[in-house]
This record gives C-alpha cells, structure tokens and sequence, in this order.
C-alpha cells in the first residue's frame, strides 16, 4: 500500500522504513509521510525475525553496534576500572537483546570519523554507543567537547559528560547526590570537618556536579564545620594542597584522585585512617580498599545501551530535538579508610 502510495517499489520502501543509509533521504522522507498518512506501525522484533526468515534460516549472529572511543588507543581508555565497567554493562546488555558491540578508536592516528561512516554504512551498523571522551584539548568550560561525528543516519548515546555536540542522549552516575550521600553518611559517623579534593580536570568531566552537591551538603551544615573545597589547577601542587590542608583543617578528604591525595598525606607523614580519614568517590563493591561510593558503572553500561536500543527500536536516527540524561544512583559502602 505504501509503494502504491508514493511510486517507488516495495523492496525501496522496507529500507527506507528501517532508515537504511542506502536510501536517499529525501526518497525516506517521501516514504516516511505515506507511511504515516496510511497508519503504518512498525515492529520491530518482528522485523528482524523476518530478515532472517528471508534468508532461508533466522540469524543467529548478534547484530553490531559501533563502540566508538575517543581516546589515543583501545588500550589507554581501558587502563581505567571505571571504563571497562562501562563496557562490560554495555556489552552485556546488548547481548540480551542479540547485539553486540564493537569497538572504534576514532583520533587523527586511528579511524577518521568520515572512514567511520563508511565503515557503518557499508556494513549497516544502525547505531554508535560513544564512550566517555578524553578531555586533554579542553581549553575552558564545562560541558565537554565537540566532536564532528557522523549522526544523521545513525542511532546514538554516550556515557557520561564528556561529549557537548553532537547533544546526544546520555547514562550517567549521580555525581551530584553521590557528594550529598558521602557527607551524609561521614556525619552519621560524628566526623565534623568534610574536605573535597578534585582536580580541575575532572572537575570539567562531570560537569562540576561533584562539587555542585558538595557544595549543597555543606550549606546544611552549621558555619563553623563547613571546608572550603580544593579544585586544583594542578592535582599535583605540594604548596596549593599543603596551603588548603593548614587553612581547612579537614578531618576526612573526599576525592576521586586517591593516588594524587594519598601521595600528598605521605610527603607530610600523615596515616590513614588514623591521622586523616578518606571516602573515595568511584571505589569497587567487591573488598573495597575505601569507604566511599560504588557508582554501578556496569548498571550506567547498561541504561546508556538502553537509549541506543530505544531509538534502534523505534527507527529513530541522529541527534535527538531533546537530550535525555539517565542518572544511575550510586551507593556508600563503609571500608578501612575511616576512623571510627
């Protein structure tokens, strides 16, 4: 009915509803209006066993999805636990669903993102998860950077903040409230004077929201216990920490940088926990070696593959007219750096 409508054949007009690449967009805008004049509903689980039947047998074979890492190499971006979190609640969300992910490094060494596209096209890779970017060229701001990625055929999510344009839907950790449950949970414990400790870099990479609910969790606090937070330039400067910790008198350090911060408490002889307590702001769930935090990266893996299947799903393509942001909350885990 819709190849009557329009004129083109049928074989044209079951590509052009999935969003196929391969047809022209204006040829899919055409079809698209018929379809929507004459009522059409796809389905799209059914559309899938169908490509299957089509070739004498169902496919068995996970569809791929493009995981696309904006990093130097493979290898840089999964150094960090965090990272390959990400990535194992991804891929094993897409697994459920019969998909699977496969990984891109796209830089000026790597996968340029024009070959990218061609790659995708030419293999009909209906979607790209993008993984949290590497900040090193960010020169100011807080809201990430711009990437010139191929979008309009194509359905696409991120993790985290690290990506402004292409405004994409994004899955990510409560960074905000994750500050707001440590302080919560460190008064409990009667400890008074709550200091954060973050470098700006990372500051920049979750859009300041670590320091927003921090900020908030103090402003309930009576005036005489509220630290002044340390947002540093350079996580590495003795003299800028040495100044803030004199000044501060913090009894606990809450940070995400626990090597930078333990590597300043060890040059001034301080011991953990019982000089100074620390609450770790991302620690694993499985024997912590902090108090702090566990953020359920794989859990935020898998919401951020869950807005890619949606618009996969619903044959939706490019960037959405609204971003949507899932927040993953996190939870406090008690753990040997804090004094009882």
């Amino acid at each position: 009915m819709i190849a009557e409508r329009c004129g083109f054949g049928q074989s044209t007009v079951s590509m052009a509803l999935r969003n196929d690449p391969r047809i022209p967009g204006a040829t899919r805008a055409i079809i698209l209006a018929a379809a929507t004049q004459l009522g059409y509903r796809p389905d799209p689980h059914f559309a899938r066993l169908m490509a299957g039947v089509k070739r004498r047998k169902v496919q068995r074979q996970a569809q791929p999805l493009a995981y696309v890492i904006l990093w130097k190499s493979a290898q840089d971006h999964y150094l960090y636990r965090t990272y390959r979190e990400y990535r194992e609640g991804a891929q094993g969300r897409a697994l459920e669903f019969g998909y699977t992910l496969e990984d891109f490094v796209v830089n000026q060494e790597g996968i340029t993102p024009k070959r990218l596209h061609a790659i995708m096209r030419t293999r009909v890779i209906p979607g790209m998860l993008i993984a949290p970017a590497h900040l090193s060229n960010l020169r100011a701001g807080l809201h990430g950077l711009d990437i010139k990625l191929p979008t309009a055929d194509y359905a696409l999510s991120t993790i985290g903040f690290t990506l402004a344009h292409p405004a994409v839907n994004r899955a990510t950790h409560d960074h905000a409230l994750g500050t707001e449950l440590v302080v919560e949970q460190l008064r409990k414990k009667k400890i008074r004077r709550i200091g954060l400790v973050c470098s700006r870099t990372t500051h920049v990479r979750v859009e300041g929201r670590w320091l927003a609910g921090f900020l908030l969790a103090q402003e309930e606090l009576p005036a005489r216990d509220r630290v002044r937070p340390l947002i540093a330039d350079n996580i590495h400067d003795a003299e800028a920490f040495d100044a803030w910790f004199r000044q501060e008198k913090p009894e606990v350090i809450v940070a995400v940088e626990m090597d930078e911060v333990q590597r300043h408490l060890d040059r001034l002889r301080l011991l953990v926990p019982r000089d100074i307590s620390l609450a770790h702001l991302d620690i694993s769930g499985d024997s912590p070696a902090y108090a702090g935090i566990v953020q359920h990266n794989q859990a935020i893996g898998a919401a951020a593959f869950d807005l890619l299947l949606a618009q996969i799903l619903r044959n939706e393509r490019g960037v959405p007219v609204t971003r949507k942001t899932v927040m993953i909350e996190g939870s406090w885990q008690d753990g040997p750096t804090i004094r009882v």
